[in-house]
């Protein structure tokens, strides 16, 4: 076997082998947006496919924040769910796999659409001003305390896909003057701050991850390089691993690749990732498509990153990794149809559309 299945540690965290499970949403939640038995099962049947690290999420610090969808989501704020992460984290770790929670900025607050200055693609939103950064830091400094207090082996900020933070360290969405606009430190800043608002809710060595993109993919925007300059801002700043990734609107890619469907290829991140990979001392994640455990070990052997993150073949193949472990190294069933997304941005559950009905029973053959 290859260094893929090899146990891994990078700052508190320990890892069995080198796959990560990306975060996505999943629309298991109950309306009070607490823990299911179905939230329950789709992370531990993760847990004993052999996954080395599960991202959970997205998960929201304030119940009352609008991240940009109807999705339900576990609310850090909600009463009771300290406890239910618990029995969650507890388990998982039983079955052998590390577990980092991922959480998300308010698309809405104090009731208006914010973004990191006044500028955007398809609106005019409000810059986020002393109040809404003041709201934003104790939310997080609560989301570091539950999420220590639950056993979290840590938590990874989203910053990417068009969401606030994503808008901060872009040179091209933010237009600020202040302290939080202009420069790559000053555009790093309300980052940094989030990371150690996170640190004083649970403690100074919690690992802090990040999920950020990895390019504006506009043109005169923000690009690789000015990503990589960022992330080495981030990582000197506390940020202890990055997952590079990509998305927003107006972007030539979407979180599922480039719009352009000739120009779809697996690996669409592997030289993005790569890039500031070379910028960074921290470990670098590689998400982005990749089906193929050839082109994974590649990716690890040529140093273009450390870990491979996957998401949907992991909604096909909960059990993926102990299929390969087991011989069968054959590619992820997963085609890329989007058709999990798709359901969830109908606020329907996660599923393969491949191999379940939307009953959630298995489909024939």
């Amino acid at each position: 076997m290859s260094d893929l299945f090899e146990p891994y540690a990078f700052s508190r965290i320990r890892m069995r082998n080198r796959f990560v499970r990306s975060a996505t949403v999943n629309n298991l939640t109950n309306e009070e947006n607490r823990f299911t038995p179905a939230h329950r099962k789709l992370y531990t049947d993760l847990a004993k496919g052999g996954v080395g690290l599960i991202i959970g999420g997205v998960y929201r610090p304030k119940r009352e924040w609008f991240v940009g969808h109807t999705f339900q989501q576990p609310c850090l704020d909600v009463a009771g769910i300290e406890e239910e992460m618990r029995a969650l984290v507890e388990e998982i770790h039983w079955l052998g796999a590390a577990f980092v929670s991922q959480i998300c900025p308010p698309f809405q607050i104090n009731g208006k659409q914010v973004s990191g200055s006044a500028m955007d693609v398809n609106l005019v939103p409000e810059p986020l001003d002393e109040r809404d950064i003041a709201e934003i830091k104790a939310a997080y400094r609560n989301a570091g305390r539950v999420l220590s207090s639950a056993g979290c082996d840590g938590v990874q900020l989203h910053c990417c896909h068009n969401d606030v933070l994503s808008r901060t360290i872009s040179p091209f969405f933010n237009l600020r003057q202040d302290q939080y606009g202009g420069s790559p430190a000053n555009r790093a800043r309300l980052v940094l701050e989030l990371v150690q608002e996170l640190k004083k809710g649970a403690a100074n060595d919690f690992p802090v991850l990040i999920k950020m993109n990895a390019s504006d993919f506009r043109e005169n925007c923000m690009t690789v390089d000015d990503a990589a300059e960022i992330a080495s801002i981030l990582a000197t700043g506390g940020i202890c691993a990055i997952e590079p990734s990509c998305g927003g609107a107006g972007a030539s890619f979407t979180p599922s690749g480039p719009i352009v469907k000739e120009d779809w290829h697996e690996g669409y991140l592997i030289q993005y990732a790569a890039r500031i990979k070379e910028a960074v001392d921290v470990p670098v994640m590689v998400v982005g498509g990749m089906r193929d455990l050839k082109m994974m070990e590649e990716v690890v052997e040529t140093g273009k990153g450390d870990l491979v993150s996957m998401c949907r073949p992991f909604i096909r193949e909960p059990d993926l990794i102990n299929r390969w472990i087991s011989g069968d190294v054959s590619p992820s069933k997963c085609i890329s149809c989007d058709g999990c997304l798709k359901e969830t941005m109908k606020r329907r559950k996660l599923r393969c559309v491949q191999v379940t009905r939307a009953d959630g029973t298995p489909k024939e053959g």
